[in-house]
C-alpha cells in the first residue's frame, strides 16, 4: 500500500532527470588530471528546492540545494548511489552531497538525495 502511494506521487508530480554515474576513474601522470567514465540514466524523481539553515544543512548555507525523492525500484539501474555522481535538472548540474534510504517493512521504498548547484 504505502510502496503503490509512493509509485503514484512521484508518477503523477515528478519529472524527468538525469543521474550521472561515475562508473570508474582514473589517473593519467601524462596529463596530471583524473579521466572519469560515466553513464547517464534518465530517472523520474520529485525534486524539492530546500533552504539550508544552522540547524537542518549548516554547510549548505548559501547554496542551492534540492532534495530529490527517488522510488527505490526505479533507481536499481544506477546499482549503487555515490558522492561522486551528480543530477541533471532544469538544464542545471547538482553534486550530491548526501543520501539516505527509507525502509518500510525491511525494504528499501524511497530515496532522498541532496544535492547542490555545482
Amino acid at each position: 500500500m504505502i510502496e503503490q502511494s509512493l509509485n503514484e506521487v512521484i508518477a503523477r508530480h515528478g519529472v524527468s532527470v538525469t543521474y550521472t554515474k561515475v562508473q570508474t576513474s582514473s589517473y593519467n601522470p601524462d596529463t596530471g588530471t583524473v579521466d572519469s567514465t560515466t553513464s547517464n540514466f534518465t530517472l523520474k524523481s520529485y525534486p524539492k528546492q530546500i533552504k539550508a539553515n544552522a540547524y537542518n544543512m549548516p554547510s549548505l548555507i548559501g547554496k542551492e540545494v534540492i532534495m530529490f525523492y527517488f522510488n527505490a525500484k526505479a533507481l536499481k539501474a544506477v546499482t549503487s548511489l555515490s558522492l561522486k555522481d551528480s543530477i541533471t535538472y532544469n538544464s542545471k548540474v547538482y553534486n550530491i552531497d548526501s543520501y539516505s534510504e527509507h525502509v518500510y517493512a525491511g525494504e528499501v521504498l524511497l530515496y532522498k538525495v541532496v544535492a547542490v548547484k555545482g
